[in-house]
């Protein structure tokens, strides 16, 4: 698209891509003082949904594993119990 500015900071278009697969998205912006941004995505398109949830699942019950974890194991340890003396 041709540079210009954005009143709302927000831009939309749509696109029909010819086939399916993995795409890269690259986003460059300069501001009134001249510096320039780059921002850079990746998507897919026409991909099964079915592996996309399974792989975001995987990671969701890997990041639960990983709070019980420290939970459980990382938490204070109880100090030893001092035994009582005999009288």
């Amino acid at each position: 698209m041709p540079p210009r500015k954005y009143a709302t900071g927000t831009l939309n278009f749509a696109h029909t891509f010819p086939e399916k697969g993995k795409f890269i998205g690259i986003v460059t912006v300069k501001n009134e003082h001249g510096q320039i941004y780059v921002s850079q995505f990746a998507f897919a398109v026409g991909q099964p949904v079915g592996k996309t949830v399974a792989i975001y699942g995987m990671m969701g019950a890997a990041g639960l594993a990983a709070v019980y974890g420290l939970w459980h194991y990382g938490g204070k340890k109880k100090p030893a119990a001092v035994p009582k003396k005999l009288a």
